[in-house]
């Protein structure tokens, strides 16, 4: 945006050398100055408060960016759930990608993950990277519940750990983990799971 600024309004010729000169004018150029300093003040308070930041987390406020190339841009992760003994709450403005362990201590446990935090008619999505830490427990079984929406499912009937009711059964082996992405376009009220695969270690 063009500056507001307006240094036509100065005379920086006056006053005139060798005369006696009117001292309007010096009133004139003394007024158009702190006019301009006080557009200047207006418009660099703007910037302070709008400007993106290199050395701060920015909010944009749901304004789009534009005509952009990315480079080095990851999704934000937080694996902060490493020890869950039970039901857990997914907040998508947490981060874009989900670490989560289960504890439970026992074969033959259940845990529900809801969601929150959607955006509000925009498309969102995040990714479930998950684990049961109690070698031998291959029958926790995980549910992803849409709430009071709808929960699409992706078609992996001939998975056995997916059983097209967004309930997952997580093994307990060493080192296995077992990736969801979920996603939505109207605000969480339809939640779509997408089952990746159960990853193991290599040998």
């Amino acid at each position: 945006m063009a500056s507001n600024i307006n240094t036509t309004t100065i005379d920086e010729n006056y006053p005139v050398a060798g005369i006696d000169n009117d001292s309007q004018g010096f009133r004139d150029n003394f007024a158009s100055i702190k006019t301009n300093l006080t557009t200047a003040g207006t418009e660099i308070t703007t910037l302070q408060a709008n400007r993106a930041r290199i050395d701060a987390d920015n909010d944009h406020s749901g304004n789009e960016i534009q005509n952009a190339e990315l480079l080095q841009v990851t999704p934000k992760f937080n694996k902060a759930f490493n020890t869950l003994t039970g039901d857990h709450e997914v907040d998508y403005r947490d981060a874009h990608v989900h670490v989560i362990n289960w504890d439970f201590g026992s074969p033959g446990n259940i845990a529900t993950v809801t969601f929150t935090g959607w955006p509000t008619d925009r498309y969102a999505s995040l990714r479930l990277i998950m684990s049961v830490d109690n070698p031998g427990n291959n029958d926790t079984q995980i549910t992803l519940s849409a709430g009071a929406g709808d929960a699409k499912l992706n078609d992996r009937t001939n998975v056995d750990t997916w059983n097209g009711t967004s309930i997952l059964t997580l093994s307990g082996n060493i080192g296995e983990k077992t990736i969801v992405d979920v996603f939505t376009y109207d605000s969480g009220n339809t939640l779509f799971f997408d089952y990746v695969d159960r990853f193991t270690s290599i040998p």
